[in-house]
């Protein structure tokens, strides 16, 4: 069974498999943690990257980390729909874009798409190509003029109209135009609260739609850090909240992801390159199908073992 953005993981072991049946909510699986990273690492990459006439941001080397982050670590590009886990076929992240910086200024939500092996200059491009694209009050994305005219609508005819939507996504016959459009269909929904002078929070991760990861980055703040001479020294610390659906992967490897996602924001420099691409529908499905077939020969293992410890059970019965 697919659908237009995933595939049905199957492959995935049965007790992780049960966890959307025992949780069929995102808001009752979700777990939260905190990154906190060393402001004096960022800077140190920002400056030696200007040296050489490459400008970066915070934000630049965050949606890096996260992208090299699914890249490396593939599990956390499913999702979770009707009780089943999905393989997603591309790395979608959204985040919303302030028009213009005032209180009643309008915002809109801003989706790119990656393959996994981009580079930060890469990723830096995307970005600005996504902020320039959005950003000014005359500005309207698709998103946008979509949702101007859903509120023309009368108010039971919309809920009608996004009762039937939630339906469609969860039988997987949502269209694939809707999908693209939606900004809550996405691998991770990123707030960049820094931007706002505000600290980070742990946002909540989308009940309608398949987001898997919110990543919330806050100011930046004084704190005690320890120096390279194991001393303590007053120094800035940026934290970075982070909201998961734990249905998607098992503790271990999110213990893993997270130490692999802290040492990529103390580390950009291990950006700078490009990888191998992880996520397109031809890739996903290959990795899928290997998946599939070694799962059946651990279940035909399995049921062997089984067979021949049923026959020494036997056996021992008879000899006594």
């Amino acid at each position: 069974m697919s659908r237009k953005d995933g595939k049905w993981a199957k492959y995935i072991y049965p007790m992780l498999q049960m966890t959307p049946h025992i949780m069929p909510h995102r808001w009752d699986s979700a777990n939260y943690a905190r990154a906190d990273v060393r402001c004096d690492y960022l800077d140190r990459f920002i400056a030696n990257q200007a040296e050489k006439g490459e400008h970066f941001t915070y934000n630049d080397i965050l949606i890096a980390a996260i992208v090299r982050m699914y890249s490396e670590r593939i599990q956390m590009n499913r999702f979770v729909v009707g009780n089943k886990i999905y393989d997603r076929y591309d790395l979608t992240i959204a985040f919303a874009v302030k028009k213009v910086l005032k209180d009643n200024a309008s915002e809109t939500v801003v989706k790119v798409n990656f393959d996994g092996s981009e580079s930060i200059f890469d990723v830096r491009d995307k970005l600005k190509a996504a902020f320039e694209d959005n950003s000014g009050s005359k500005v309207n994305n698709g998103l946008d003029l979509f949702m101007n005219k859903l509120l023309k609508l009368p108010a039971w005819l919309l809920r009608f109209f996004m009762s039937c939507v939630r339906w469609a996504d969860r039988h997987n016959i949502l269209a694939g135009s809707l999908v693209e459009l939606s900004p809550f269909h996405n691998s991770c929904f990123v707030t960049f609260l820094k931007s706002i002078k505000c600290d980070f929070i742990y946002h909540h991760v989308y009940e309608f739609g398949t987001t898997g990861l919110f990543v919330a980055m806050g100011k930046e703040k004084k704190a005690a850090i320890v120096n390279e001479a194991n001393e303590i020294i007053p120094g800035k610390v940026m934290t970075v909240g982070l909201t998961m659906d734990e249905r998607i992967a098992d503790g271990l490897y999110y213990a893993n992801t997270l130490r692999y996602f802290t040492t990529l924001m103390s580390r950009p420099e291990m950006l700078l390159k490009r990888t191998e691409p992880k996520f397109t529908k031809e890739l996903v499905n290959e990795r899928h199908d290997r998946f599939m077939e070694e799962n059946r020969q651990y279940m035909r293992e399995i049921k062997e073992r089984l067979k021949r410890e049923k026959k020494e059970r036997k056996a021992a019965k008879k000899h006594k």
